[in-house]
């Protein structure tokens, strides 16, 4: 099962890359961060809800649910009540929204949950999303410790001292070829967070080597890992309880 979860999530990965790539030379998306982090505020709303038509589709949305398509209504379920975490990462470039979410449901179970939402002309024209209920993520699974976003998701740095966008594209890629290559003698480690650097003061970190914007990137992805890595760049997040 663990194996399955991670290829979906690899391949959830590949597939939004690749069509994002194809726009990256575009200009900025007309739908800026606050109108990105709308729709997601939107599509929660209807997953906890469990009303579906409530959601801003365009006419021939592309959706899918753990690496299948399907229909939005097939994507929620009905014990879904309110959702207890949440982390957002943006990226009004090229008019995508990616959140990270841990979903309360009506018996106390909890649900970790991921969506990606692409927005155009004020519709959303992609959905993909990740389900993962207890007993089907191994040792991925923990959403009682996301209670709260990391600080080190939070922090600020100066232009001068982040790395390039495509820069922190590099480094997501070195995580998951460190995921998919342990234990094997093509074992090649991700651009980790150095020990120094979790351990220095905040104001140093913030004033920190453009390794350091890398890795707090890599952190950023570390259990939403879509699409989202092309915008590790420009996340901010949110929390609600």
């Amino acid at each position: 099962m663990r194996e399955t979860y991670v290829r979906l999530i690899i391949a959830t990965c590949l597939a939004a890359v690749a069509a994002s790539t194809a726009i990256t030379a575009q200009s900025k998306s007309a739908c800026n961060r606050a109108c990105l982090t709308g729709f997601a505020d939107t599509y929660l709303k209807a997953l906890a809800g469990n009303t579906p038509n409530a959601v801003p589709l365009a006419a021939n949305a592309k959706i899918t649910f753990n690496g299948r398509a399907v229909k939005l209504a097939d994507a929620f379920w009905d014990s879904a009540d309110r959702i207890v975490y949440r982390f957002d990462i943006v990226n009004d470039r090229l008019g995508d929204v990616a959140t990270e979410a841990v979903v309360q449901n009506s018996d106390s179970s909890k649900t970790m949950y991921m969506v990606r939402l692409k927005v155009a002309d004020g519709k959303i024209t992609e959905v993909e999303t990740i389900k993962a209920n207890k007993g089907e993520a191994d040792r991925l699974w923990d959403p009682d410790n996301l209670k709260e976003v990391s600080p080190s998701l939070q922090l600020s740095l100066r232009p001068a001292d982040q790395d390039s966008y495509y820069g922190l594209i590099a480094a997501a890629e070195s995580y998951w070829r460190a995921f998919q290559t342990n234990g094997t003698e093509e074992y090649h480690p991700a651009a980790l967070l150095p020990a120094w650097y979790a351990m220095a003061p905040s104001s140093r970190r913030r004033k920190g080597s453009t390794r350091a914007a890398s890795s707090d990137a890599i952190c950023g992805i570390a259990v939403i890992r879509s699409s989202t890595r092309n915008a590790a760049s420009c996340c901010r997040s949110s929390a609600s309880g």
